[in-house]
């Protein structure tokens, strides 16, 4: 079982050393979407889900406190594959942010990183915001409130 919750580079890292089975499979994976839920005030989620390439095959990886399901999918994912190494590190997106993005009355947050965009939304049962941050730069793109 893994911890109640983790950075999205930790389990960036996991995910690239998770195995397939079988275990003589090359462990090559292509990235193309990403998505942690139950995100908290410092940018670790309870559960990370990351839509994959592995031998021409796509996949959706899961990674909660339980540990790893990898689920064939036969959705489509975004084109263009995530370079995660390039991206600021969400946890410092959130210390940058604070004031957007730690709010009392809003303490659900859920983050997507699709292509170059981190997309964080903020939500109770009445009010939800969302955010766009460049996941290069780090810098706030757009916000939306309902």
């Amino acid at each position: 079982p893994g911890p109640d919750s983790v950075s999205l580079t930790e389990a960036a890292l996991l995910a690239r050393s998770y195995q397939f089975i079988p275990v003589d499979e090359p462990m090559d994976k292509e990235f193309f979407y990403i998505l942690g839920m139950n995100v908290d005030k410092v940018g670790n989620a309870s559960s990370w889900v990351f839509g994959i390439r592995h031998n021409n095959a796509t996949y959706l990886l899961t990674y909660d406190k339980a540990g790893w399901e990898n689920i064939r999918w036969n959705g489509t994912f975004p084109e263009r594959e995530l370079e995660i190494n390039r991206t600021v590190p969400l946890d410092r997106v959130f210390q940058d942010n604070q004031d957007l993005l730690v709010q009392a009355a809003l303490p659900v947050r859920q983050v997507e990183l699709i292509d170059t965009s981190y997309y964080i939304s903020l939500s109770n049962k009445t009010t939800s915001r969302s955010y766009t941050f460049d996941a290069v730069t780090g810098a706030l793109i757009q916000s939306h409130e309902e």
